[in-house]
């Protein structure tokens, strides 16, 4: 503990009341009781609670006849006081907190509780841990980028290869085209066929070449 903490005991009663008005201006409770409240009214223990309380209102009004000069704030204060002597609230309360806030108390409220009182009770450590925390989070973001940058790379080189073996190919293939194409058409021709023979010959030659054998 730092300051006057530091004859200060675990559980001492001052030290106690310090950390809770350092979590209260952390602005903790507020946050708390806001998380809380948005939930509460979604309980069965919320609404189970409500209906007893309006039935034992609607009881308690049914033996009283309305009139211009009753005294309503008097009324109101009488069944105030008759629902907090009938144990009904201080029941119903628990029942609420049960399902309201117990779920959160390991989960949501502890780990936050835990980190102030870390931060108020050795804050240069605390704020240590936090660059710590964040340079290693950095050093992990830069290596996870290197590997992606390393896998694109690796990928581009065989995407070149591949390309550069089917162009290859596609060379030979032309070669091999025009080669038998001028066989076809230097072909040598006997003068003494007759016109009819040379035209089958060259009709034979263009066949081949559409169909792609040469």
């Amino acid at each position: 503990p730092t300051g006057g903490m530091a004859g200060l005991p675990p559980g001492d009663p001052q030290l106690v009341s310090m950390i809770v008005n350092h979590l209260k201006t952390q602005g903790l409770f507020d946050q708390f009781r806001r998380d809380c409240l948005a939930d509460v009214d979604t309980k069965p223990a919320y609404l189970n609670l409500r209906q007893r309380v309006d039935n034992f209102v609607s009881n308690h009004l049914s033996n009283h006849t309305w009139s211009p000069h009753l005294n309503k704030n008097q009324l109101r204060n009488n069944i105030r006081q008759l629902v907090l002597q009938s144990g009904m609230l201080e029941q119903g309360v628990d029942r609420i907190v049960a399902q309201v806030v117990d779920p959160k108390i390991h989960h949501t409220f502890r780990p936050q509780v835990e980190r102030v009182v870390r931060e108020f009770m050795s804050p240069g450590k605390e704020e240590a841990k936090l660059v710590s925390e964040a340079q290693a989070m950095e050093v992990k973001t830069e290596d996870v980028q290197e590997q992606v940058d390393s896998e694109r790379e690796g990928m581009k080189g065989e995407g070149e290869e591949v390309g550069t073996q089917e162009e290859a190919e596609e060379r030979k293939e032309g070669k091999t085209i025009g080669k038998l194409k001028d066989e076809v058409l230097n072909k040598d021709v006997d003068p003494l066929q007759s016109p009819n023979e040379k035209h089958h010959i060259n009709q034979k030659a263009r066949e081949r070449l559409k169909e792609g054998e040469i």
